[in-house]
Parts: C-alpha cells; sequence; structure tokens
C-alpha cells in the first residue's frame, strides 16, 4: 500500500469520525448543543474532531469530565454512526470501549 492511500485512508477515517460525532451531537443535543459541546471541548481541554483519532482517549475522557457515566451513552452513539459510515461491523462486541474501537477501524482500515 502507498504512502498516498494510507494517507487518502486516514482523511476517509477522520472524515467519518468527525460526521459521525457532528451528527451525534446534533441528533442528542440540537446543533445549538452540539457548537456549545464543541466550542467548551476546543476551548477548555484543546480537542478537535478531527485531531481524534491521534488521541481517542483525551476525547473520551473530556466527554467523561462534563458528562459522567452518561459518557458512555454519547460514546456507543458515535461508535454506532461512524461503523455504519464506514462499514465495519461490531461483530458482537456490544460494550467495545471508544478507545479500543478507535484503534481497531484504523488498523482495519490500512490493512
Amino acid at each position: 500500500m502507498s504512502v498516498r492511500s494510507i494517507s487518502s485512508q486516514r482523511r476517509y477515517l477522520v472524515r467519518a469520525i468527525v460526521d459521525s460525532i457532528n451528527d451525534t451531537l446534533n441528533n442528542l443535543f440540537g446543533n445549538a448543543g452540539r457548537e456549545v459541546l464543541l466550542h467548551h471541548l476546543r476551548c477548555r481541554h484543546g480537542v478537535k474532531p478531527e485531531d481524534i483519532l491521534n488521541n481517542p482517549g483525551l476525547f473520551e475522557n473530556c466527554l467523561r469530565d462534563i458528562f459522567g457515566c452518561c459518557a458512555d451513552i454519547i460514546l456507543y452513539r458515535i461508535i454506532e454512526e461512524s461503523s455504519i459510515r464506514i462499514g465495519v461491523t461490531l461483530e458482537g462486541e456490544r460494550r467495545i470501549g471508544f478507545v479500543e474501537y478507535i484503534k481497531k477501524i484504523t488498523i482495519k482500515r490500512n490493512r
């Protein structure tokens, strides 16, 4: 696989994850709520959706700081949405963690 196709795969994953995050947050909180949350993540925690593949744990921890145990619901909805977008099945892994999921899709898509 060429460097260019890996880069292309990476861009595709980033776009799919960012779109999944935006759609999930919009569905849960509405457009204004999504914008407020993303602004808070950017300004207070330095987290941008496009950086999540590089540091999914930071994104997860920030959501946990804001929403506590309810972050699990948000994270799993993002996993479901992005799985549909990139065509990856969860293979019966109903309780896969967000960080583990990001690592798995990154490895699967780079093969």
